[in-house]
């Protein structure tokens, strides 16, 4: 069995090649602004599980037995 083979990003993978070298693209685009609105995002995200954490410990505690 020979050890050549496609590869990761050989022959075979050229739609991943693709799609990677286009997620670049839109990273780079804008002087990274995509990047500014995933923090946006997950700031967002945070505050809500917080939220949730926060009202299910204040249900628990008020919770009988």
């Amino acid at each position: 069995m020979s050890g050549l083979g496609a590869g990761i990003f050989g022959y075979g993978h050229l739609r991943g090649v693709a799609a990677a070298l286009s997620s670049i693209k839109l990273m780079e685009k804008d002087d990274g602004a995509l990047y500014e609105q995933w923090d946006a995002n997950q700031a967002c995200l945070a505050q809500g599980l917080k939220e949730i954490a926060r009202r299910c410990r204040a249900a628990r505690r008020y919770a009988r037995p």
